[in-house]
């Protein structure tokens, strides 16, 4: 099964994550999250994190085993750039592009196989539990009824005084 995590507008060049992408394609979660770790590029933070999300969206959504896991793809595309003006002589600007990506990873593994559950006493627990929860809610209501005859009380006795 496959599992994807996206990152949008990464600030950092489409050119230079791709040189990271290229090292973990194909490998292993466990020796694509090494490789990454010990690159010193900027864009292989950003990939080890998108990297740990898709294997916990793997995990938690889809139930897959985390030891199957493998990265199957890893797109970098470009994104809309920070445009920006610098002062030049006589009068003229020169054009800033700061690029921005968008990453998207693809892991695929096998689905993890689940022991089946044993039965425990934990149903027979919340039955009681259940029990004396009900018999709160009628306890509230007595004591409701009783303030609100006292309440009356006062009243009543200010209207004989008159």
């Amino acid at each position: 099964m496959k599992v994807s995590a996206t990152l949008r507008h990464a600030n950092v060049p489409e050119r230079k994550a791709r040189l990271v992408a290229g090292l973990v394609r194909g490998l292993s979660v466990r020796d694509a999250e090494r490789q990454l770790k010990f690159s010193q590029k900027k864009s292989a933070d950003l990939i080890l994190g998108l990297l740990r999300s898709a294997v916990a969206n793997a995990q938690h959504n889809n139930n897959l085993d985390p030891e199957t896991l493998k990265v199957e793809s890893v797109l970098v595309d470009g994104a809309g750039m920070f445009k920006r003006y610098q002062p030049r002589a006589f009068g003229r600007a020169y054009p800033i592009r700061r690029r921005r990506s968008h990453i998207t990873l693809t892991i695929e593994g096998e689905v993890a196989k689940v022991a089946p559950k044993k039965k425990s006493a934990q149903p027979a627990k919340k039955a009681e539990k259940k029990a004396e929860t009900s018999s709160a809610p009628a306890k509230k209501a007595e004591k409701a009824s009783s303030d609100s005859a006292a309440k009356k009380a006062p009243k009543a006795k200010k209207a004989a005084k008159k």
